[in-house]
């Protein structure tokens, strides 16, 4: 079959796609495609304000309308927060088997009593996709409505993916992931401060994640420095182009010593993600810089 013969088109706008690389998709077990992450957030929004009502109607029918801790909902750090690290996650599917996901998070904000975070998600590649609604509650039975249906085991290992250019499995001990954790908190909160609030939203971080290979593997710069507890922490930087847009992609790593083999080097991931911003690139332009790239 010819590449003629093979037709893409974006589930939402319809327009053709030439390459099957080009269309973006937030489902994991759903073909439906799209051009564009406009064309994402609009096809997907009526789910958007159905979960939005039913949030709405529940709060009014347990008279938790007006609770403070709502405040918090939509604040970077903690949005990060229950999206990377859950302390639950409930699966829901329909009889089409479509499938959308609760990430549950008990939280704590200065000055405030403890409450759960709900984030209601698309799952693609194991990861959240694209954020259907986010909710807060210090109420058990409003939390209780979330967890319902399935819930999904979280992984105790860190995993690289296997592939012929060399990345391969590993897994890590619940101590070390824990360490791994906090650096990832530590480094957020860094990029947090850091970086512009016109860059590319948290939220999409995730749909770049294809580049975090090519950036590991072919980067354009590389540096090393010593973190606050003596570890040494690698950096790649590299730059790619999406849609006809520059960007830099950014891949925060550390050695893993008791995995390493004659000739290669094994690297667990802190932190990912892509910026527009030449300031930030500046500043993680830190330590000594490297010629030439580790082999992973």
């Amino acid at each position: 079959m010819t590449n003629e013969s093979k037709v893409y088109y974006c589930n939402h706008c319809k327009a053709f796609i030439d390459e099957l690389e080009d269309l973006l998709f937030v489902e994991e077990s759903s073909s439906k495609g799209f051009c564009s992450e406009n064309c994402i957030e609009k096809f997907y929004q009526h789910l958007v304000d159905f979960f939005e009502e039913r949030d709405k109607s529940l709060r009014d029918d347990l008279s938790l309308a007006d609770e403070d801790c709502l405040k918090f909902v939509g604040k970077p750090k903690l949005m990060e927060l229950v999206l990377s690290s859950p302390n639950e996650v409930w699966k829901n599917t329909n009889d089409l088997n479509e499938e959308y996901f609760h990430f549950i998070r008990k939280v704590t904000e200065k000055g405030s009593e403890p409450f759960s975070m709900i984030a209601t998600c698309l799952i693609f590649d194991n990861k959240p996709s694209f954020i259907l609604a986010v909710t807060a509650s210090r109420s058990e039975e409003m939390v209780g409505h979330y967890k319902r249906e399935q819930l999904v085991d979280k992984p105790l290992t860190l995993e690289a993916e296997a592939d012929e250019e060399g990345f391969q499995s590993v897994e890590v001990d619940e101590e070390l992931i824990e360490s791994i954790e906090l650096k990832k908190s530590n480094f957020l909160a860094s990029l947090l401060e850091e970086r512009s609030p016109s860059d590319i939203p948290f939220e999409r971080f995730n749909m770049y994640d294809e580049f975090i290979e090519k950036t590991l593997q072919e980067p354009d710069e590389v540096f090393i420095n010593t973190d606050e507890e003596g570890d040494k922490v690698l950096t790649y930087i590299k730059a790619h182009e999406l849609n006809g847009t520059s960007f830099y992609y950014f891949c925060l790593c550390m050695k893993y010593e008791n995995s390493q083999k004659e000739g290669m080097e094994t690297l667990l991931p802190i932190l990912t993600f892509p910026s527009l911003d030449g300031e930030l690139y500046e500043f993680y332009k830190k330590g000594t810089k490297l010629t030439g790239a580790l082999k992973n």
